[in-house]
């Protein structure tokens, strides 16, 4: 028998900021308020470690959580600040 390998989360960060990456070099990015973005993204970030904690999330439920997010925002683009319904 063999022991399946299985994602670390640094690896899996960076391949989301790689694809991430590669996407904005070719649809550009949106002139934005660095200084807001900035306050957004850690907001998010905050909220996120908040449920992990709040409801004791494993890793391989983050990871089809993740997946779940990337598979809607691959499907839907946004283009107003209401969020999508699910």
């Amino acid at each position: 028998m063999f022991a399946a390998s299985s994602p670390t989360a640094a690896g899996s960060g960076a391949n989301a900021t790689a694809a991430f990456r590669s996407s904005t070099a070719r649809r550009g990015s949106a002139d934005a308020d660095q200084q807001r973005v900035s306050s957004v993204v850690q907001a998010l970030l905050d909220a996120v470690h908040g449920v992990i904690r709040d409801h004791e999330v494993s890793y391989r439920e983050f990871q089809t959580a993740m997946q779940w997010l990337m598979d809607v925002t691959g499907r839907h683009r946004c283009t107003s600040p209401a969020p999508h319904p699910v």
